[in-house]
């Protein structure tokens, strides 16, 4: 593997040495005499005399102590049960069960063992291909190897099959470097061919890592041109891009789950029901119960569905009503329509355009008042910059004190659209 300069070259090593310290942990059941050789690989005939081990954490200093007597007491056990494994499989060399158990040792000199540690790993192979044990090992000397046609699919059968979390968390560092490794890409699109569930539960494990999931895009393209990229992934990806900041990367992969264009500001009439973690409405409270709202969709005649917002004079949750859009730098005419009825309020509620994720405020609408049986129209005109592609729409109490007060009354909402203004350029005028 060529370790350049870039960053992302040793991001690739640092997944290579976390996975194969990982497996080699896992191929000795031994945690006393762990990382004794080299401070890495475990179990070397040095180490039994050594009689210490360098400390868990990693550090250079305060090296543990380990009785010379504990650890040559420890080899003497290994080398019983690779013995006894040995008599086991000479009795019947097919017991799939030794030969994998065997596999573990494989680390191991050969006089120790009795028989070459490749030729063992392939009679395991033969015997017994989906072994835990087997899987891991097949694992572990393919990343020594960079050689990702073999790595990736030993590690997608281990988180699979075998429920393995580490392995799981390997692909999602893997994911992380993809873009920057054509062969690795190659291997993770292949695999991605045979099962999808891999590579959710590695997007998941993404998060936790502190990785970002823009490498793994090409992956997300893959599913979404064979019609195979399910709402849970995609909603996931938007999620974690959002985060990142990759606001134009996030409405693609949303315009992908629905297979066709959408408008900026997507389900202004209500129509349908909100889908989480995407470009759609979010409620600030769900649980009505215990808010000082009400909120829901419901039939209006004509009209098809809108959204009705009853208060009760308790305190309530801010924004009311929140919807986050991707939205280019330009001019744009906000416009929706409400009816109120009995709405008690100090200063009404009001309409708020603002850069996503608490960012500075673009625009705010005239105050939503009461209307009677009316429908009225409110429209209002923003400008978004080129430094603010994340635009978030919510509605909110004018009265910001009213949060913790509580309205009274209801309100309609309905027909919202957000639209580029258009230049004439023959007068200089905009519409």
């Amino acid at each position: 593997m060529n370790l350049g300069a870039t960053p992302r070259v040793w991001l690739t090593a640092a997944v290579l040495v976390s996975a194969v310290v990982w497996l080699s942990a896992r191929s000795l059941d031994v945690n006393l005499l762990l990382a004794c050789q080299n401070g890495q690989w475990p179990l070397s005939e040095s180490c039994a005399g050594a009689g210490a081990l360098p400390p868990d954490n990693g550090a250079s200093e305060g090296v543990i102590e380990v009785p010379p007597a504990q650890a040559a007491e420890v080899w003497q056990q290994v080398r019983a049960e690779v013995q006894s494994l040995r008599e086991r499989i000479a009795r019947n060399p097919g017991d799939a069960w030794a030969v994998s158990a065997l596999a573990r040792f494989a680390d191991l000199p050969a006089q120790t063992l009795g028989v070459d540690s490749g030729s063992l790993l392939a009679a395991a192979t033969q015997v017994a291909p989906q072994h835990t044990l087997v899987q891991e090992q097949l694992a572990r000397r393919a990343l020594e190897r960079s050689d990702w046609g073999e790595a990736v699919p030993a590690l997608v059968r281990l988180s699979r099959h075998h429920g393995d979390q580490e392995a799981t968390r390997t692909l999602a560092r893997m994911l992380a470097v993809a873009d920057q490794d054509p062969a690795l890409l190659a291997a993770l699109r292949q695999a991605l061919q045979d099962d999808v569930r891999w590579f959710e539960a590695a997007l998941r494990a993404l998060p936790g890592l502190k990785l970002p999931v823009a490498p793994a895009l090409p992956l997300v393209a893959d599913l979404t041109t064979a019609g195979a990229l399910r709402a849970p992934t995609g909603l996931l990806v938007i999620r974690q891009l959002k985060s990142e900041g990759l606001w134009l990367e996030a409405h693609a992969v949303w315009q992908g789950l629905w297979n066709r264009p959408v408008p900026l500001l997507f389900n202004g009439g209500f129509e349908q029901a909100f889908v989480r973690d995407g470009f759609d409405w979010v409620l600030a409270d769900d649980n009505p119960q215990h808010s000082g709202v009400r909120a829901e969709r419901m039939g209006q005649g004509e009209r098809g569905q809108v959204m009705r917002l009853q208060f009760n004079s308790r305190p309530l949750r801010t924004p009311l009503l929140r919807q986050d859009m991707f939205v280019p730098a330009g001019q744009y005419r906000l416009e929706g329509e409400h009816r109120s009825l009995d709405l008690r309020s100090s200063g009404g509620l009001t309409w708020v355009l603002a850069c996503a994720n608490g960012g500075r405020e673009l625009a705010r609408s005239e105050t939503l008042t009461q209307t009677g049986r009316d429908w009225r129209t409110t429209r209002l005109a923003v400008t978004v910059p080129t430094d603010c592609p994340g635009v978030s729409l919510s509605l909110v109490p004018l009265a910001a004190f009213e949060a913790r007060t509580g309205l009274q009354g209801e309100i309609w909402l309905d027909n919202l659209t957000l639209l580029p203004v258009k230049r004439n350029t023959s007068s200089g005028t905009t519409r």
